[in-house]
């Protein structure tokens, strides 16, 4: 099996693409046998333990996650040394490594080949969470897919049957109050919003070491610890359309003077209707765009970087 296979048995990947993907939440209960091809618990330890010596920030974030019972308000991440982390565990803190995976390459490597695996054009990147006794994160939902692989203690997942918002811009929050908070500044409910949360739509359950919980991009969820938990969560960032079409086009018109040229001399900015030379120029460009030649270089994209991360 490869590695998607693995992370995914017994669900089929054909099974996992047709029912799973982007549409409702997998639960996978295994043994923690499951993930002894990636780092253990004791290299983990021993890459937080190095992150102090690493170049000035470190090679990657360590957050001590504060929620609303420490906070009264919103919840949030606040740095934390490397050589504090066991400690803070030991308190009953949760942890937060992101992009765990620019230090141990083996995790690089491994989230790369599941996402070119899935056939998934995205970004993909490995963090870790360690949490000690009564360890919780607040009830939220994050704008990319959360896979999750336990790898030591248990840990309890509250999570909602469906997604809330199919690919969100941002992450959001749940307030106090039962009110959902957009967490980036420059999203509002204006803009997209956000169902009312309804607590009964939630399921639960306990992950053991070996266990995996796949959760679509825009799924309320919330944790709290037992006893001590030591998970990865492997991430999938959609690439949205715009870019990937900004992408395509400078590969495709990069030679072609009228794009590299841009809009028209505005004459006259207090005219309320295009000028006929604006209106052209837009409405030649968008032709081209149209042509099949796009598709293809979107379809060599693709390909290219599906290549790239199965490597």
């Amino acid at each position: 099996m490869n590695e998607l296979e693995n992370l995914l048995h017994p669900i089929s990947v054909a099974e996992f693409r047709a029912e799973y993907w982007a549409r409702r939440p997998l639960y996978i209960r295994g043994a923690p046998e499951k993930f002894t091809t990636l780092p253990s618990v004791d290299e983990l330890h021993a890459a937080l333990r190095a992150a102090d010596e690493t170049a000035p920030g470190g090679q990657f974030q360590i957050g001590l996650l504060l929620g609303a019972r420490e906070t009264g308000m919103l919840s949030y991440q606040q740095p934390i040394a490397g050589a504090d982390v066991t400690s803070a565990v030991a308190a009953g803190a949760t942890i937060c490594v992101h992009d765990l995976s620019t230090h141990l390459r083996d995790l690089a490597r491994y989230a790369d080949r599941v996402s070119a695996q899935l056939g998934f054009l995205g970004k993909s990147m490995m963090n870790a969470y360690l949490s000690g006794p009564d360890g919780r994160a607040d009830t939220h939902f994050d704008a990319r897919v959360a896979i999750t692989l336990q790898l030591a203690g248990r840990k309890v997942w509250r999570y909602g049957r469906t997604p809330a918002v199919a690919w969100p811009p941002s992450n959001a929050q749940l307030l106090s109050d039962g009110q959902p908070f957009w967490s980036a500044p420059w999203v509002s409910e204006d803009d997209i919003g956000i169902p009312e949360f309804d607590p009964e739509a939630m399921d639960e359950v306990e992950l053991a070491a070996g266990d995996v919980l796949v959760l679509p991009a825009g799924t309320w969820h919330g944790t709290k610890t037992g006893e001590s938990s030591i998970s990865l969560n492997l991430t999938l960032t959609a690439r949205p359309f715009e870019m990937a079409l900004a992408s395509a086009l400078k590969g495709l018109f990069a030679q072609d003077v009228a794009w590299r040229t841009g809009l028209p001399l505005l004459l006259d900015p207090t005219e309320t209707e295009p000028p006929a030379a604006f209106r052209a120029y837009v409405l030649a460009r968008l032709a081209q765009i149209s042509s099949s030649a796009v598709v293809e270089q979107f379809w060599a994209d693709a390909r290219a970087s599906l290549r790239t991360g199965s490597k």
